[in-house]
């Protein structure tokens, strides 16, 4: 399959990603299946991770502030391929307390978890 994958379709997705936190898009809530439209072709979104937690929350992670999504490509006859897929995610939001806390605990302290509460 062919399909774009310039640095516009990553720059897009670099920029919806931020619509994964439910602080960031009271209007709408993105959803697992959902397809972003990136002419002439479009993504459609495979997984999503808000505040660290994706799937079932009692299997996976902590909660940490992490915001990401995966995707893959579409092709006009509606076939996603799988072989190329991309991982988005945002940067810290300073605004947020627990993703601050996060990345001193995970970074600056060199903690492999998160493991407070604010």
């Amino acid at each position: 399959m062919s399909f774009s994958n310039n640095l516009r379709d990553k720059n897009y997705l670099s920029r919806y990603v931020y619509y994964t936190d439910p602080k960031n898009n009271e209007d709408k809530e993105i959803s697992v299946g959902e397809e972003l439209p990136i002419k002439p072709y479009s993504y459609k979104i495979l997984d999503i991770s808000r505040n660290g937690t994706y799937g079932p929350h009692h299997k996976y992670g902590a909660k940490n502030g992490m915001q990401a999504m995966t995707v893959a490509p579409v092709n006009k006859n509606g076939k996603v391929d799988y072989s190329h897929i991309t991982i988005a995610y945002a940067g810290t939001n300073t605004a947020d307390k627990a993703d601050v806390r996060t990345d001193l605990e995970n970074i600056v302290a060199g903690l492999p978890v998160y493991v407070g509460k604010i």
